[in-house]
């Protein structure tokens, strides 16, 4: 016999309504503390990839320059047999 059965076995009704009220705050806390460490977790990843995007943006705007300057020199540059 589990400790649980052994504590509901002789208890009254109510206590027993209380003890499985117990139970449940405890275990939906339980549950509820995963979900905000899974969230805080999400959101320090999502912070990452977002300081990742922003500096690939900011590498790519450093070439927009340089990008420029080939299409220039590629539309001006006369076409092979032409």
């Amino acid at each position: 016999m589990s400790d649980s059965e052994s504590i509901i076995g002789g208890a009254s009704e109510r206590e027993r309504e209380e003890y499985n009220d117990q139970l449940f705050m405890e275990k939906r806390d339980l549950i509820l503390q995963d979900i905000t460490n899974t969230m805080d977790s999400i959101l320090n990843n999502l912070n990452g990839l977002n300081i990742s995007l922003e500096s690939s943006i900011a590498l790519g705007s450093q070439f927009e320059s340089v990008c420029d300057l080939w299409k220039t020199f590629y539309t001006s540059a006369p076409k092979d047999g032409k």
